[in-house]
Parts: structure tokens; C-alpha cells; sequence
């Protein structure tokens, strides 16, 4: 693959939130958004391509380590993957 075959494209956005139920409730009303999957520690929702997930953050820790506390600022996670690229 080129790059000139590769359209960037923000295909998922994972937020780490305190409460699930009230996140959830949030962007289905605010958005209409449908949710597409959901289990006890995340829901997933879909907008056009791109799907948000909803994670608590009592999960956070396994799938990204240790985010910073409330105290040490903004906390903020972002992996890009790229078609074709080694990871």
C-alpha cells in the first residue's frame, strides 16, 4: 500500500469515563447514536465510519497501563493505526 491509497480516517475513538450508565445515556439522547455493542465495562456506539467506545475506567488500566489522576491534569491516550504499517 502507497500513500496515496491510504484515506486518513479516524475509525475509532475510545473514551475512559467514570460512569458507563450516565455516558451511555448521554450519547444515545444527545446523538441518537445506535449502540452496537456493550458489555459490563464498555458500549460502543456507531457514528457513520467511525465508532466511539465507552470504556470505565476500572478497565482503562488493562487495555491502555495507568492513566494520570484528576490531580496531574488532562488524561489523554491516542494510538493511531495505519493500514498496512508495522506496529
Amino acid at each position: 500500500m502507497t500513500d496515496s491509497e491510504w484515506t486518513p480516517a479516524v475509525g475509532a475513538i475510545t473514551l475512559v469515563v467514570a460512569d458507563l450508565e450516565a455516558s451511555k445515556s448521554f450519547y444515545s439522547s444527545a446523538f441518537a447514536a445506535p449502540l452496537i455493542f456493550e458489555n459490563e465495562d464498555s458500549a460502543v456506539f456507531r457514528f457513520g465510519p467511525t465508532v466511539l467506545n465507552l470504556l470505565h475506567r476500572s478497565s482503562a488500566d488493562e487495555l491502555f497501563g495507568t492513566l494520570a489522576g484528576r490531580k496531574r491534569g488532562r488524561r489523554a491516550k491516542s494510538r493511531l493505526h495505519r493500514p498496512g504499517a508495522r506496529h
